[in-house]
């Protein structure tokens, strides 16, 4: 009965209104930031900067290309992703053990976030300028295997557009999440890494099968990895499901005329 009861309960959450409104708004911001993926960044040969990534598989590039849901391989303009977002809020929340005023802020309730979020916000742009010039400047210097320039123009006016381009695809990004969170389910900047990442395990599960296929990887490799995972997540659900009981003993106390005794 319990198991019929908990299938009724479930379908009847699908009869709420509100909850229909936002999922419709969680998917359609998950369905814009997969469209803004594909968006490609102006003045890169996108054939020449494929071919260098793929040769550099199975480096740090290939990891971040997993956070950013696969746009740095297409070098989208959503390339960084929303890690600047993130480097911006870790840089505020440690800056509060040097600056009181930024500690105060977070005491202050909903005025003190509403200010933390715009100065969020403008540590992000600034990240995101820096980040970007950076990736200009190396892209310059880069060529495909073949010997093929990744830019095809270099110069001051790609280096202001890659700034611009990737600046804009991250605040885009965070806007986005900021919308989902408000009228979506769950926190929105999450969601969207989360997306990222799925999207890159089908890919990812197809091209370690056909190594399998190949023969240059083990059957008893990948068997040791899937172990290895699932072993990690159940040590995750052990944790965060885990609970210490702590004696807590009461000493007697006087309750107006009565006096209560000691207990635990």
């Amino acid at each position: 009965m319990n198991g019929k009861e908990n299938l009724e309960n479930l379908l009847n959450l699908a009869n709420i209104p509100e909850l229909k409104r936002r999922l419709f708004y969680l998917f359609l911001g998950l369905a814009i930031y997969r469209l803004a993926v594909h968006i490609p960044a102006p003045g890169i040969n996108a054939e020449a900067f494929l071919s260098l990534f793929q040769k550099a598989g199975g480096t740090i590039f290939s990891v971040l290309d997993i956070f950013s849901g696969g746009a740095l391989r297409r070098f989208s303009i959503c390339a960084l992703g929303v890690m600047p977002y993130i480097s911006a809020s870790i840089i505020l929340q440690l800056m509060t053990a040097v600056y009181p005023e930024i500690k105060e802020l977070y005491k202050e309730g909903p005025e003190g976030k509403r200010k933390l979020a715009y100065y969020t916000r403008y540590l992000t742009v600034f990240i995101c300028l820096i980040q970007g010039f950076g990736i200009a400047l190396g892209l310059e210097k880069m060529t495909s295997p073949t010997g093929i320039p990744i830019v095809n123009e270099p110069g001051w006016m790609f280096r202001i557009t890659t700034m611009v381009s990737l600046t804009a695809g991250s605040m885009f990004l965070v806007w986005l999440g900021e919308q989902m969170t408000e009228h979506g389910i769950g926190n929105g900047i999450s969601m969207i890494i989360y997306a990222g990442i799925v999207a890159s395990i089908f890919p990812a599960t197809i091209r370690t099968l056909k190594f399998v296929q190949t023969g240059e990887f083990s059957i008893m490799g990948l068997l040791l990895i899937l172990a290895l995972l699932f072993g990690i997540l159940a040590f995750c659900c052990f944790m965060e499901l885990a609970q210490r009981r702590i004696p807590i003993h009461y000493a007697r106390r006087q309750i107006g005329r009565q006096i209560v005794g000691g207990q635990s």
